[in-house]
């Protein structure tokens, strides 16, 4: 993730522009306002400079590199985190019905089980991105057919 991170010098700071690594990342453009509120929260002055798809987080001179790695091990944590149902159903445009189908079937390897609520007595699938990212259209599309 730290490859797709841009350093440009801006008067007394420097500015990390990300915007390359969301235009790459499908899940960081999918997770857009935790991305945002990761940029606002790393930038020194607490403020956010958003012109279309750019984001940036502006640093000092002295904390550049250090700022650089922590951003890029937050895009990276946000980018692996695990899937919802409704994220995979959003990537896959699928129902929540045919998921559910897919999961039990075998076709959607689950990662695990959130507990929703207090109590925890609901549970919802998880799945790993990296799993869910590699299905194809033509894939989902000989799914339904079956």
């Amino acid at each position: 993730m730290s490859a797709l991170i841009r350093l440009k010098n801006v008067g007394l700071g420097y500015e990390l522009d990300i915007s390359a690594a969301i235009e790459r990342s499908l899940l960081l453009r999918m997770r857009i306002a935790e991305v945002a509120a990761l940029c606002k929260r790393m930038s020194r002055r607490a403020t956010q400079t958003q012109s279309d798809d750019a984001y940036r987080v502006t640093v000092t001179a002295e904390n550049v590199v250090s700022a650089d790695y922590k951003l890029a091990k937050a895009l990276t944590k946000i980018n692996n985190r695990s899937l919802t149902s409704a994220e995979v159903c959003e990537v896959l445009g699928i129902s929540n019905l045919e998921r559910i189908r897919w999961t039990k079937s075998g076709r959607l390897v689950s990662a695990g089980k959130e507990e929703i609520g207090r109590s925890g007595s609901v549970k919802s699938d998880l799945y790993r991105p990296r799993d869910i990212v590699a299905i194809s259209s033509d894939q989902v599309e000989d799914w339904r057919a079956v």
